[in-house]
């Protein structure tokens, strides 16, 4: 049983404004956070089957893209000698959302300043596709200045050995329900996961229909 009671529960609690005007989807790691609303918005916005990925900085990212081959998703990458800007400016308009590292997860270096990211998230949400922006563990955004673009989301990303829990946050644009949110066993009554014992959380991949792993706490 999870702590969230329902999905009705879940859902209550995600239509929560934050503090800064965004709303927050509350998941055990950010590759179930990035699962949840990357599938979620393809299928929301099915009309819309081409996505982007931008291979840098995050397993999380290459997590997915067996998956997606798998859906036979059209798939537009960013290559390795082309400029970001001239990257969006090249990707279809009726692109779903583009998916992105602003820092290396093993390293810590940062691959896009402040001021890159916002730029980012600005030309995409010119075209109105979703800019989904990895953003490591430690990193302080201006979340305020980034959500005045409507098509952002935000997925935290803690450290690449850390059990930290993930959020993700978003505007009222995103109108894709979660679908695995409410399954998840999220102990609320402690501070931190280190300690906790982790068992497979095999009913997200019954439940979406694929070949997914994810951890529960137990």
């Amino acid at each position: 049983m999870n702590h969230f009671e329902s999905i009705e529960s879940y859902q209550r609690n995600s239509a929560v404004k934050t503090a800064d005007g965004t709303y927050k989807r509350e998941y055990l790691n950010s590759h179930l956070a990035l699962y949840d609303v990357v599938f979620a918005l393809h299928q929301f916005l099915s009309h819309k089957e081409k996505i982007g990925i931008i291979r840098r900085g995050s397993s999380v990212c290459e997590s997915l893209i067996s998956q997606f081959l798998k859906s036979q998703i059209p798939i537009q990458y960013k290559d390795e000698k082309q400029n970001t800007f001239e990257y969006i400016e090249s990707i279809d308009r009726e692109t779903n959302f583009v998916i992105w590292s602003s820092e290396n997860e093993v390293t810590g270096e940062i691959i896009y300043s402040d001021k890159d990211c916002l730029e980012i998230h600005q030309k995409l949400s010119a075209k109105r596709i979703f800019s989904i922006q990895i953003v490591g563990a430690g990193r302080n955004l201006v979340r305020s200045e980034i959500f005045k673009n409507q098509y952002s989301i935000l997925v935290d990303a803690p450290h690449l050995f850390s059990r930290t829990k993930s959020n993700i946050y978003f505007t009222d644009k995103l109108k894709a329900p979660t679908l695995i949110g409410p399954l998840q066993y999220i102990d609320t009554t402690s501070a931190s996961n280190v300690g906790v014992v982790l068992r497979p959380f095999s009913s997200v991949a019954t439940i979406c229909g694929s070949s997914f792993h994810g951890w529960a706490e137990s």
